[in-house]
């Protein structure tokens, strides 16, 4: 890509929670030329898949054009990036080779359906909006099926937050069709919701059956089969429908030096967000503000696809946003020649709901459950739905699912789908 000024040219990779966020921080300056990646040129907001799968929102209503939040003068390219040539400082992609001044990796995770016989062919991921329009068809075919002549039945695989919302939201689904459905959610450890404290994850279960649904604790998948799952002791559990939400893997790209990949298969970084080949000399590189390989000075990498040291950042949200926002300013204070500030994640607590009026949560540190996490929920999540066009489809979607007991039963369009902007690591 030629330059176009004298101003340093930042290249940003996924348009994920991170991403989007660095490059607004970044353009708000106006002293960087911009180029966000992504293969689909969309940012999705990904905690309100699960109501795109149980017919409550449309994939539209969460989707957004970057464009339409970031100054003209920066690009957005629908571009898939095949290979980060780090000794070169460029991006290869399917058109050009896009050299960098300053590079941000923030291509986030992908679903990790773990290597058990028949997982791979007869499981549903979910964890992209994609999976979630493949699963709101399966759901929406399964529960208005005249013929099938039985109770249907799902298996969702995981307990935690993704599991659980998933699972309430698609019981209230079947009572509002009026059509019984046997829900299955299977977790591997003593109670779901290990994200939360014990209490909150107790409401959330009861609440679960008194949906209907099914929670099995301590419960291991053997095999998956096209019309069951086998668990602890070859047990069969009927399923027409699994669909996994446990676990996930980072979404690491093709790059040049390995070094860089650390064994949990996260791209290591410094506490200031640069990459780091050795994990060896982070404190020392710490302490002179500079990494361990000049190759990675001016390369960051943020969100679910990172990892500082031994500690793991939650997987959610509020972390990737707010080292969107460190590194952006580290690329300020870098620029102008300043130190650079290691990375500290303010936690400002965790919210979950469990179908209609019931939610979970942690705030200052202090767990509650009710009516008011559930509206907390909902609050914090429509003031972080980017664009008013969305937030009012959103509020309007809430109004007739929660208030009207009105829901969507027509399936979508398999051609509406949303990838990921990388090639994964292999």
């Amino acid at each position: 890509m030629p330059k176009t000024s004298h101003r340093p040219h930042v290249a940003i990779v996924g348009a994920g929670f991170s991403g989007f966020q660095a490059a607004q921080s970044l353009a708000a300056s106006g002293e960087f030329e911009i180029t966000l990646l992504d293969r689909d040129g969309r940012h999705v907001f990904t905690p309100l898949i699960y109501q795109v799968a149980t017919g409550i929102l449309r994939p539209d209503d969460i989707t957004v054009s970057p464009r339409s939040h970031l100054p003209r003068g920066a690009r957005v390219l629908a571009e898939t990036v095949r290979r980060v040539n780090f000794d070169r400082h460029c991006l290869e992609t399917d058109s050009e080779a896009i050299p960098y001044d300053y590079l941000v990796l923030a291509t986030g995770s992908k679903s990790r359906i773990i290597d058990i016989p028949g997982a791979r062919d007869h499981a549903l991921p979910f964890m992209t909006l994609e999976d979630a329009i493949v699963v709101r068809q399966r759901f929406a075919e399964l529960l208005t099926d005249e013929t099938l002549g039985r109770v249907p039945s799902v298996a969702i695989v995981g307990g935690g937050t993704t599991g659980c919302e998933l699972a309430g939201s698609l019981a209230e689904w079947a009572k509002l069709l009026d059509r019984e459905l046997r829900i299955h959610l299977l977790q591997s450890g003593d109670r779901l919701l290990s994200e939360f404290d014990a209490k909150p994850a107790r409401a959330a279960q009861r609440r679960l059956q008194r949906l209907g649904v099914e929670v099995l604790l301590e419960t291991r998948v053997q095999r998956v089969m096209q019309h069951a799952v086998l668990v602890d002791r070859g047990r069969p559990i009927a399923a027409d429908i699994v669909v996994w939400t446990a676990g996930v893997a980072a979404a690491v790209p093709q790059v040049s030096a390995k070094s860089v990949i650390g064994e949990t298969g996260k791209l290591r970084v410094r506490p200031t967000l640069q990459l780091n080949s050795n994990w060896s000399n982070s404190t020392e590189s710490a302490r002179n503000g500079r990494p361990s390989d000049s190759r990675f000075e001016n390369v960051f990498a943020i969100g679910d696809v990172a990892i500082d040291g031994a500690r793991p950042r939650p997987a959610v949200a509020p972390v990737a946003l707010q080292q969107g926002v460190a590194v952006a300013r580290n690329i300020y204070r870098h620029a102008r020649g300043q130190p650079l500030k290691p990375f500290r994640y303010l936690d400002k607590g965790r919210l979950a709901i469990v179908g209609g009026y019931l939610g979970v949560g942690r705030i200052a540190g202090v767990p509650f459950s009710g009516p008011l996490a559930w509206f907390l929920w909902l609050a914090v999540h429509w003031v972080y739905l980017p664009g008013w066009g969305n937030r009012r489809a959103a509020l309007l979607a809430w109004w007739r699912t929660y208030g009207l007991g009105a829901r969507s039963r027509r399936p979508l369009p398999r051609s509406q789908s949303i990838s990921s902007s990388i090639t994964p690591q292999p």
